[in-house]
């Protein structure tokens, strides 16, 4: 049971370390911070054997793909994909920092800002935002 629990704790922190370091991407675009994403994916992905005895599970790796895709070519389907990938996000801190990184440069589709802004409270001020 405490190596169950060991398990629990470590994958939580790698799921945080996972999207922080997509948060990263999103706000620098820096490749170096891009791999750091998929280095993390990679790790979270080994962790769960697949069930049909293939070797990898690779559903972190599959979304980080589309995850940092969709954040460098924002369109209508990236947009979904983005939103869906808040709505996922348990959070609420991380959920609307992700979603003030996309409403500034260098995220700059405008489509893509009124979908994300659906997963912002606007009647509740972002921490940090700037009063005007």
């Amino acid at each position: 049971m405490d190596s169950n629990v060991h398990e629990m704790e470590w994958f939580a922190g790698a799921l945080r370390a996972w999207h922080l370091a997509i948060l990263r991407y999103a706000v620098t675009l820096d490749n170096a911070d891009r791999l750091a994403v998929h280095r993390i994916a990679r790790e979270i992905d080994r962790l769960h054997p697949r069930q049909d005895g293939r070797a990898d599970f690779e559903f972190f790796r599959r979304t980080s793909t589309e995850l940092c895709a969709a954040i460098v070519q924002p369109n209508e389907r990236p947009s979904a994909l983005l939103q869906h990938y808040l709505g996922r996000i348990d959070d609420d801190r991380l959920k609307r920092t992700f979603a003030a990184a996309m409403l500034f440069p260098p995220f700059r589709s405008g489509a893509a800002h009124v979908v994300i802004l659906g997963m912002v409270s606007l009647d509740r001020p972002i921490s940090g935002q700037i009063e005007q």
